[in-house]
């Protein structure tokens, strides 16, 4: 993809998945994907679907725009199963994430399934790596690259944003940028410099509670027993799941200028009460 410089993943146009790990694939004729266009699209399908009651979902995706943002959803589920069926197909020792999903065991030392291996693959494509460098400099396979190169920098993006819009909080981080790094002659950064810039990390967090990385909230399992939350009875097996917009828009942790850019709410609010409503990448186990 990156050496055709274009954004095009090459799929069957149909696929037919034998067995749990899809060791044997029936394929028609191949067919031209523009990829990063069906990520784009898919977001806010995604995003506006999920927030919708479950009795909802089945028509919508019949309405004009919402029947796009479901055809694109299939597009990258085709992508990924590709890029699956082919890895197997074709073993390697390359030490990439595919490898590492398609080796990995649950508690009981079973490997993933074919559906496990699928969702997985579709939640590093939305998500993105930060360790491919190496291999999408070094790979030849295009097919291979669509499955872990993914260019979405939204978090990194609000962060841009909202700097960008603000010349008091710039300053103010400039200022701590050069107070606490200007005696150093290194050209790079460490880790330990980094965790004594509180206001840049006020201003990433700010960013992060804006424009989460995941507007939605994960699900998460009932347990068994049960669950009650805030006086209702959840049944053991429910799924449940909060809006992360909601959660950090929340004036009882945040404040009643919440709607608002503004890094200095990181040292103003009770540190306990806002790490619980702070939840830009969900909490638990992934």
């Amino acid at each position: 993809m990156l050496e055709a410089a274009n954004e095009t993943s090459v799929v069957p146009k149909q696929q037919t998945l034998m067995g749990p790990r899809g060791e044997k694939r029936i394929e028609s004729e191949v067919a031209g994907y523009p990829f990063f266009q069906i990520l784009g699209g898919r977001g806010a399908f995604s995003v506006t679907v999920g927030v919708l009651p479950p009795y909802w979902r089945p028509a919508v995706k019949y309405l004009p725009g919402y029947k796009s943002g479901s055809e694109r959803m299939k597009n990258l589920a085709r992508i990924a199963n590709t890029a699956i069926d082919d890895r197997i197909a074709n073993p390697t020792d390359r030490n990439d994430l595919l490898n590492k999903l398609i080796g990995g065991q649950d508690a009981e030392g079973k490997p993933l399934d074919r559906m496990g291996l699928a969702f997985e693959s579709v939640t590093i494509l939305i998500a993105g790596s930060d360790t491919i460098s190496e291999y999408v400099s070094t790979s030849k396979d295009m097919v291979h690259q669509d499955i872990l190169f993914l260019c979405i920098l939204s978090s990194l993006c609000a962060i841009c944003y909202y700097l960008a819009g603000d010349q008091r909080a710039q300053e103010k981080l400039q200022k701590e940028l050069d107070e606490k790094l200007r005696t150093e002659d290194e050209l790079v950064v460490t880790a330990d410099q980094v965790k004594g810039l509180t206001y840049l990390d006020a201003c990433i967090n700010e960013s992060l509670r804006l424009r989460s990385t995941f507007p939605f909230g994960l699900p998460r399992v009932v347990p068994k027993g049960g669950l009650e939350v805030i006086g209702q009875y959840f049944v053991e097996g429910t799924v449940l799941s909060m809006p992360n917009y909601t959660i950090h828009h929340d004036v009882n942790a945040w404040g009643k200028d919440s709607d608002v850019y503004r890094p200095e709410r990181w040292f103003e609010r009770d540190q306990p009460a806002i790490q619980k409503a702070f939840n830009p990448f969900s909490m638990g186990p992934r």
